[in-house]
Order: C-alpha cells, then structure tokens, then sequence
C-alpha cells in the first residue's frame, strides 16, 4: 500500500531541476517581490512580516496552476475586474519567482502542472490502482 502523496512523489517528475526547499522558497519569493508596486499588498516587507504572508501568496498561486488558470485569465473575468492591477502585480511576482528559481537551477512543486513529467517506469510496476479519495481533486490532480 502506498500513500498517494508518496506515489505523486515518485510518479511526479519536474525533469532536471531540484524542487525548492521550504525556506528557501520564502526567500526566493520575497526576492521576487523586492519592486514598488508590491507596497499595494503590504507595507512592511521585514523579513518575518513577510515569512507570514508567504503562504498566502502560494496558495494562490498553487491554486491557479493546479486548476489551470492563468492569471492574466482572471483580469477578464467580471468578477476581478476592480484587481487589474493587483493582478498585474502578483503576475509579476510569480513571473520573477519563477526565473530566479531558474536561474539557480530549481523549480516549485505550485509549476508541476506546468512542468512535470511522469515516471511511466514507477507507475508501470503496478498491476492496478485502488484509489479512495475523499474530498475535492483539482484540474492537474484529475
């Protein structure tokens, strides 16, 4: 018996690149949204402040990239229409993160539905899948 977190980490694959540690993600993340217009979210960009509100922002993000939304989709849905430019914003953060992760080499777990590959090795040792689920399965998960 395997859990499925356990099968989607070995049946999971983000290709060459090393999946960011816990900390380091924070660190990258707020690297990324070291520019003006981030003061629209948060006046004190301290350290700590910030290591709070990082789990806000990747929820978010993880949400969108696993349900398959762009965010830049959501600009044109009525209901967002009044966050433009908060949008705008929070795109630039992600798009930041996102090469400054590259450039060191890494990636996130939130750019898997983006990115991954699937061990059809792993998956192939099976001789069939038994799956209980409970609860609500996103896009990527599906």
């Amino acid at each position: 018996m395997v859990t499925v977190s356990d099968f989607e980490s070995r049946a999971v694959t983000l290709g060459s690149s090393t999946v960011v540690e816990s900390m380091q993600r924070k660190l990258y993340l707020k690297e990324a949204a070291a520019f003006k217009d981030v003061s629209r979210f948060m006046s004190d960009f301290s350290l700590i402040k910030f290591y709070t509100q990082a789990d806000d922002f990747f929820s978010f993000f993880q949400e969108l990239t696993a349900e398959g939304v762009d965010i830049r989709d959501l600009d044109a849905a009525d209901s967002y229409a009044e966050f433009g430019q908060d949008l705008a914003v929070l795109e630039r953060i992600l798009e930041n993160y996102r090469d400054i992760l590259a450039g060191n080499g890494l990636t996130d777990m939130l750019f898997a539905p983006e990115e991954y590959e699937l061990n059809s090795a792993y998956i192939e040792s099976f001789d069939g899948f038994y799956l209980e689920l409970e609860g609500y399965l996103t896009q990527f998960e599906i």
